[in-house]
């Protein structure tokens, strides 16, 4: 089973079920199920991943179909369930799926990987989608400006190995910096540390305007061995006024937390962390 809610504090909760396959979520306070049901037939990757987040009084849901290269959207408000259409892309689209504020303007972006690209799409923009009746996914009828940007993964002298990467097998959206917008941090647990293959690594990607993204950090631990997979999970967790990475190591059943440095008193960013 995959879960995630909206963040908020009286949150909504999703659930995917992909062995049945079914996807459902509570809405805030309450302990009834409530079907998110796309039109026509769908796989049994249905629910693999689940994301939600809020737009104005709107609950919005993400249900992916990975073995079709899907990504299922709807939208609760006012007491009404729409489906707002499909999502489509290259193979393995939707195989992980994060939301959070990466422009910084208080509304959550959902971020969406395939096999070799992570994509962020304008959270507003989806919510605003009208309701559809049939399933037809494709990223072709999107309103302008609605993907935000797409990055595929990158290398630096310590962090190599793009190629085996498995660059996108986890996905966070955390403020690491204080700066109030978001980072896209992603996992990369097939990637080569300082020649130990397998060793993995944590890639953040700073998005500061459409089309616009930049490889910030490459974070990973300097006594990494071949086959450790550190970025198999990542998530970001809120301490005082900026996020942590937290990232497990896979072969170990350990996490790993990193902890990025503060401005410069000149303000400008220091891209090291601990």
């Amino acid at each position: 089973m995959s879960i995630s809610s909206d963040g908020t504090d009286d949150p909504a909760v999703v659930v995917g079920a992909p062995s049945q396959p079914i996807a459902w979520f509570y809405a805030p306070s309450s302990e009834l199920p409530v079907q998110l049901e796309a039109p026509g037939e769908v796989g049994a990757t249905y629910g693999q991943d689940v994301a939600a987040w809020v737009v104005g009084d709107a609950r919005l849901f993400a249900v992916s179909e990975v073995g079709a290269a899907a990504l299922h959207l709807f939208r609760a408000s006012g007491g009404a369930l729409d489906y707002l259409g499909c999502l489509g892309g290259p193979e393995g689209f939707a195989r992980r799926l994060a939301t959070g504020a990466v422009l910084g303007d208080d509304v959550a972006d959902l971020v969406v990987s395939d096999q070799t690209n992570v994509h962020v799409f304008d959270g507003s923009k989806l919510a605003e989608l009208p309701p559809a009746t049939a399933i037809s996914c494709t990223l072709a009828a999107l309103p302008e400006g609605t993907l935000i940007t797409s990055f595929s993964c990158g290398s630096t002298a310590d962090v190599t190995d793009c190629a085996s990467s498995n660059f996108g097998n986890a996905l966070a959206v955390g403020d690491l910096d204080g700066d109030g917008d978001g980072e896209v941090i992603v996992g990369a647990s097939g990637m080569t540390v300082r020649g130990a293959e397998g060793a993995g690594a944590v890639l953040v990607w700073d998005v500061e305007s459409v089309g616009d993204s930049t490889l910030s950090e490459a974070k990973f631990v300097a006594s990494s061995e071949s086959g450790d997979g550190l970025g198999g999970a990542v998530a970001a967790v809120r301490v005082g006024k900026r996020d942590i990475v937290a990232a497990g190591v896979s072969r170990n059943g350990e996490v790993a937390l990193f902890y990025c440095s503060k401005r410069l008193s000149s303000g400008q960013r220091s891209g090291r962390c601990e």
